[in-house]
């Protein structure tokens, strides 16, 4: 029987043990004996990593950094930059991501970009094949070595908060392909004034790009002179470029608001000016630097300079806008927006601009007047701007106004545009496009929007950025109780519930938005397939084939098939409408079902249950030339035969057909409408699916004996002797060497369908099972296995990429997956194939439901955007054309609910997300909703039964929902299920809930009324229900009522002071966990048998000094807490006398680059990684129930996967941690010792982000390049489980096997959770 190994502590120590598989699969919960105190500290580690970058984007740059025909734009987040190329289509073409260790304080573009005057097009063929690739890198990582690239016409240059400044472009790779290269440079030594004052809070180039200016809020800034880009004319390796030739650092006395360049007079370009706002004990006054391009700077900035007072209208501005004309600029205040001239010669000259704005819209939530928040120059023809400016000022409220400036700094023009539905943050800017303006509104509080603005028309919407708005709190559809039993200290137990059936992977749900803009965004992960069309076809839909006839006739047929019969309907080749065809046009046969569709050589064949029709894709009649064949005719000597399926290949149709149970094979050859020839041989068995391959021959998957067969004869040919090899797919997957991924208790069902790549044959069974048949290199055939879901598996080609990456589609349980046959992983199992889920994705409803997907396949038809393909789908009735992304990403649903959502959680009894809201005017109530539709299906109504607005008790303004959960009470053998509010206005609240059926057109719905209600003197923070008990926190209170059966009320039982408010409230066993602001985690013995006043008595507490923002059980006695510094820690209740005080013990701690504003646990991880598929070993420890997922989210919508590693897998991937780390090290840092101190709390934490960027740059052999580093290395892999993956080496392994197994541990520990 197949076992495998995993750690469990044993009196304080890790050891090894086998456990079957069948009793994990079974994991029957038996009652174990009373688990012994541990006395001894555990030694563990935490790994995390981003499993999910924030989408808030802080500014949107365009900048050419490939060359002058890519439109590329920078979409530049807290920590990461992803660049899109925005297409002549409207549409974003994602090009490359990086994700950086340290956060990006700002970003600007160095290098100008001058549109010829009367261009065609700026989008000619790719300079660059630029299929989309996601890196994952820090500021020193390069591509290979030897790679190079020249400079392309403009550079993006980050500022980041360890106060390096990072310049960034693109280049071809090794491969062709697009990558990063990046220049960092170092400001002196980094001076502590810089590290801690926000150096790079302002950031700007000179018009020339040959100066750059940083500076901090405390009084410093540093201005750089830049080199030329036109000096690097030849190809660069990345590690020689040097940007910035030196720095000059000057300090001034206050507070520096603002900096900028102005434009010089266009007859003395060399002349720099360099503008800064400076405030100092509450005025503001301006500040010029002046001086000729080579100018010293060290004599420049000699000395401060005291500048000008701002007029007091003019005080504190908060967008500086300089303008090409006259050396002046625009400063947009609180009060007022203004002109500013005659900078440069004594005091300044304001003049008010009077622009055409309307008041604030009903996207703004504040109490003062809106503010202008962002601007951009849109592009106009060079003759136009002789003597003006052109600018877009866009206002946080949605209001965008298109002003030009003249030579006389009069305000020329100003027109509104529009009041866009959506806020817009400083991500603001404009794209060029050839025949409009496009308008990107990125936004702080929802999702943005992209627009066209053409002459003089309505704009109109072309897009939608994901949303950046603040996340408050997060939920799964996780369905475990707070009572199920967790694993015994942490590792011990396996899951208590049967897992021998897959289940559905749990959804992942934040609440996020205010007002208007509210919205709950599922988090969703995989390859976006973009939705161009979709058509409701008919009842019995079965098949579907799109057939080009775009070159003959100008348009595609639609063909499908039903259980009795085929249709179809034209698509003009611009896809407008759907068309019925004239009778006398149809050359198909319609009166049967369609089994097999093909377009070969200019002929179309097509192949029914009773014929065979070709024509010529030029015909347009049947008289034309078409030829059908009955079967009848063509195989007179099978009377009354029965065709059950079929394939097109080349110049072959094969067909399956059996006359009672005898089936055989019949291969008929055609040329052009004709069948010239023909092969049949007899089967032993029923024929299940069939395959037809050129390189491979005739593959017919059988059933015989009760187990599927797999039959191959090869080659086609009339005159060729017949070659035909029976594969007992049981039998290969038990004797196929290597880990085949079959477990010999499961019985395999029929085949269902067959794929075919080069020497690869993919089965999908009608089981849920993936069976990968590889004809190895010495001949022997492989069979690899895994299980995908509970249903029919449906292979189809999908397509050979750029980089010979062959694809599959494979449809399982309503859900379509795309696996690439590299073969990554030993053996090429399927298992260790890459598979992604393909995530169909509506542009103009960004809150749409998944389609459920039973079919796809790649179709012959021109893509709109380049690098994508083509895909048709078919989803219940509908028929879905789609182009398919080639790199997975996220790919998250919005869904707007016009609310404030504060709190959220699922309800596994409802089936529904229960979110607290805040309606307008702060009123708080409840929503219900659907996690499928997205609708609210809550009913509030009375106690009486009559509809109601609100509750009682919700609905007051000024109002907040502070604690929300659901309460189980059970009393002599019933159970009733309550929810529990808490409110900032002190109201308890428990809500009665029930379900409704739908009736006639009213969908189900879920009916609530308020059941009990408690005033209490004080914001009720937090709320749990425990057995009989309401537990609660009321100011800095801590209330434990029970609910009095015969009076049924709520009657005080214990009360405790906790001397600062709880975030949080959990039930450990009989003990309370308070997780509170002042004092972080407390565990509390009520002590509810004694009733003295003092009895409650706080049994430990966190030894930190933190403030806290969430916590999570991990096991019987370790805790997990994040703080608001970014801090997490793991906090162990170890064993202690009854009755005294201890503090928890810290086990580990590290440094996140979020703060957790939320943990959650959920079983994400999609059907073909559960179950035995995600078993633990290289030294993970089970750490929740059934072995669930650690999730955290932090406010800007970062979601963080933890993982608890044993002691030796701890060493191992923080030893590569330390290696990896230690290149690129400046002189003047601290050595870092490639071992691991796991004295030292920070070291047992392991930075996963990192991890993967070693794993992607695969630089294992590069970092261990001594012997001493590679005994070291092989020695902690040894250790592992116990020595079971190294052990067959027998002490004679190789650095080859030794670095492959690392890198399978890394693979293993960074997959994709949801």
């Amino acid at each position: 029987m197949a076992t495998f190994r995993t750690n469990v502590l044993r009196n304080g120590e890790w050891v090894t043990e086998t456990v079957d598989i069948r009793t994990f699969l079974k994991a029957k919960s038996a009652q174990g004996p009373k688990r012994a105190e541990q006395t001894e500290t555990p030694i563990c580690g935490l790994l995390t990593r981003t499993m999910a970058d924030s989408q808030m984007v802080k500014s949107v740059l365009p900048v050419r950094l490939r060359s002058p025909h890519h439109n590329d734009v920078a979409f530049i987040g807290h920590r990461s930059v992803q660049i899109r190329e925005f297409q002549s289509n409207g549409q974003f073409r994602d090009i490359l991501f990086r994700r950086f260790p340290h956060n990006i304080r700002n970003a600007c573009v160095v290098g100008s970009f001058d549109i010829p005057d009367g261009v065609d097009d700026l989008n000619p063929a790719m300079d660059i094949e630029t299929p989309a690739k996601v890196e994952d890198q820090d500021v020193h990582s390069s591509p290979p070595f030897g790679s190079t690239s020249q400079l392309p016409p403009q550079l993006l240059a980050l500022a980041m908060d360890n106060a390096d400044v990072v310049f960034l472009w693109i280049g071809p790779g090794a491969d062709g392909r697009p990558e990063f290269y990046s220049s960092t440079q170092f400001l002196f030594r980094r001076p502590p004034q810089f590290l801690n004052g926000n150096l790079g809070a302002h950031m700007a180039v000179d018009p020339s790009s040959r100066y750059m200016a940083l500076s901090s809020y405390h009084g410093l800034f540093a201005v750089g002179e830049l080199e030329s880009l036109a000096n690097f004319t030849q190809p660069q390796d990345e590690n020689t470029v040097e940007i910035v030739k030196s720095w000059r650092l000057r300090s001034v006395q206050g507070v520096i608001q603002s900096l900028t360049f102005l434009y010089p007079r266009p007859e003395d370009k060399d002349h720099i000016i360099l503008l800064l706002i400076v405030v100092n004990n509450g005025k503001s006054r301006m500040v010029i630097y002046e001086w000729t391009l080579g100018d010293d700077l060290a004599t420049v900035f000699a000395e401060e300079k005291r500048g000008h007072r701002l007029p007091v209208e003019n005080q504190m501005p908060q967008l500086l806008i300089p303008l090409t004309v006259g050396s002046a600029f625009i400063a947009i205040s609180p009060e007022q927006v203004a002109v500013c001239t005659e900078c440069l010669h004594g005091p300044p000259r304001f003049d008010t601009l009077e622009l055409e704005a309307p008041p604030k819209s009903p996207n703004y939530y504040g109490t003062g007047k809106p503010l202008w928040t962002a601007w951009d120059r849109p592009y106009r023809l060079p003759r136009y701007l002789k003597g003006k400016d052109c600018l877009y000022l866009a206002r946080e409220d949605g209001i965008v106004v298109y002003i030009e400036v003249d030579e006389d700094h009069a305000l020329e023009r100003s027109t509104f545009i529009d009041a866009f539905k959506c806020n817009i943050s400083s991500a603001f800017a404009y794209l060029f496009d050839q025949y409009a303006d496009v308008l990107v509104l990125g936004s702080d509080n929802g999702t943005g929007s992209v627009w066209k603005i053409p002459p003089r028309d309505h704009p109109l919407q072309i897009g939608t950025l994901p949303s950046g708005a603040p996340t408050l709190d997060f939920a799964t559809t996780d369905s475990l109780s707070s009572g199920d039993k967790a694993p015994d200290s942490f590792g011990t137990s396996i899951a208590p519930s049967d897992d021998r059936q897959l289940r559905a992977p749990d959804r992942i749900f934040a609440a996020s938005g205010h007002g208007l803009t509210g919205c709950i965004t599922e988090y969703r992960h995989g390859l976006k397939a973009d939705i161009g069309l979709e058509l409701e076809i008919a009842d019995g839909l079965k098949q579907v084939w799109l057939l080009n006839f775009s070159k003959t006739h100008g348009r595609y047929d639609l063909l499908w098939a039903t259980p009795t019969e085929s249709r179809v309907r034209e698509l003009p080749d611009d896809f407008s409408a759907l068309i019925d065809p004239e009778p006398d046009q149809v050359l198909y046969d319609l009166s049967s079902p369609t089994l097999a569709v093909a377009q070969v050589n200019g002929v179309t064949v097509q192949v029914t249950t009773a014929s065979i029709t070709l024509f010529k894709n030029e015909a347009r009649y049947s008289t034309d030339e078409w030829n059908r064949l009955s079967f009848d005719k063509l195989l007179p000597d099978q009377p009354q035969v029965s065709v059950s399926d079929a394939y097109i290949t080349d110049d072959w149709i094969t067909v399956s057909t059996h006359v009672g149970p005898q089936f055989r094979i019949y291969s008929f050859k055609f040329y052009g409408t004709a069948v010239v020839s023909q092969i049949q041989f007899d089967v032993p068995g029923d024929v299940t699916s069939l395959h037809h391959s050129k390189d491979l021959g005739i593959i017919v998957g059988l059933w015989k004996d009760g187990r599927p067969y797999l039959l191959i004869r090869t080659p086609t040919s009339e005159t060729e002797t017949q070659n035909i090899e029976e594969i007992d797919i049981t039998e290969r997957l038990l004797t196929s060497a290597g880990d085949t991924g079959y477990r010999d208790s499961v019985p395999l069902t029929a085949i269902g369908s067959i794929a075919s790549v080069n020497s690869a044959i993919l089965l999908g069974t009608r089981g849920g099972e993936l069976i990968h048949i590889s004809k190895e290199w010495k001949g022997t055939t492989m069979a690899y296995y895994q299980q995908l879901g509970l249903t029919a598996v449906n292979v189809t080609a999908a397509r050979h990429s750029q980089t010979a990456r062959p694809r599959v589609l494979v449809s399982c349980d309503q859900v379509l997956i795309e696996v690439q046959l590299d073969e990554h992983g030993p053996n090429g199992s399927v298992y260790h194939l890459a598979k992604h889920r393909v995530v169909p994705v509506n542009a103009g409803n960004v809150g749409a439901p998944l389609p459920l997907v039973e079919y796809g396949v790649a179709i012959d038809i021109p893509c709109a955007s380049e690098g994508f393909t083509p895909i048709l789908m078919v989803a219940g009735l509908s028929v879905i054309i789609a182009e398919l992304h080639q790199e997975p990403g996220p790919a998250h649903r919005y869904i707007r609910i016009g609310k404030t959502p504060v709190k959220t959680f699922f309800s596994p009894n409802l089936r529904c997300l229960v979110v607290g809201v805040n309606e307008e005017g702060n009123k708080s109530t409840l929503m219900f909703m659907d996690p499928d539709t997205g609708e609210d299906i809550g009913r509030p109504i009375h106690k009486a039964g009559t509809p109601v607005q609100y509750i009682v008790g919700l609905g007051k303004p000024d109002d907040r929902i502070h604690g929300l959960a659901e309460w189980e009470y059970k009393k002599s053998g019933g159970t009733w299920r309550y929810l529990l509010v808490g409110t900032k206005q002190g109201q308890l609240i428990i809500v009665s809930t029930e379900k409704e059926p739908s009736e006639g057109d009213r969908p189900p719905s879920i009916r609530y009324w308020t059941r009990f209600k408690r005033n209490c003197e004080g914001p009720v923070y937090s709320v749990i229900g425990h057995e009989e008990s309401v537990i609660y926190c009321v100011d800095h209170t801590l209330h434990w009522d029970v609910l009095d059966p015969v009076e049924k009320k709520l009657k005080p039982r214990k009360v405790f002071d906790l001397h600062s408010l709880a975030l949080e409230l959990q039930i450990s066993e009989t003990k309370l966990l308070a997780l509170t602001w002042g004092d972080s985690l407390q565990m509390i013995d009520p002590a509810l048998d004694d009733d003295s006043e003092n009895s409650v008595t706080v049994e430990f507490h966190d030894p930190r000094t933190v403030v806290p923002t969430s916590s999570m059980k991990i096991g019987s006695n370790i805790f997990l807490v994040a703080d608001k510094d970014r801090g997490v820690a793991g906090l162990w209740q170890w064993s202690k006398a009854p009755g005294t005080h201890k503090e928890f013990k810290v086990l580990f701690q590290g440094i996140l680059p979020v703060s957790i504003r939320k943990f959650r646990r959920g079983r994400t991880r999609p059907t073909w990684e559960q179950g035995a598929w995600n078993a633990p070993k290289y030294g993970r420890l089970i750490s929740t129930p059934d072995d669930a997922e650690m999730l955290g989210i932090s406010m800007d919508g970062t979601m963080v996967h933890f993982t608890l590693l044993d002691q030796h897998a701890l060493c191992l991937l923080r030893f590569m941690v330390n290696l990896y780390n230690r290149r690129g090290r400046r002189d003047e840092e601290k050595p870092l010792h490639a071992e691991p101190n796991l004295g030292y709390l920070d070291s047992m934490h392991v930075d996963g982000d990192l991890l993967k960027t070693l794993l992607d740059a695969e630089v294992l052999q590069e970092l261990i390049n001594t012997e001493e580093l590679l005994a070291r290395f092989k020695t902690l892999l040894d250790r592992l489980d116990g020595g079971i993956h190294t052990a067959e080496w027998m002490g004679e392994g190789t650095a080859d096997h030794y670095f492959e197994l690392a890198y399978n541990v890394l693979v293993y520990y960074l997959r994709q959770v949801y």
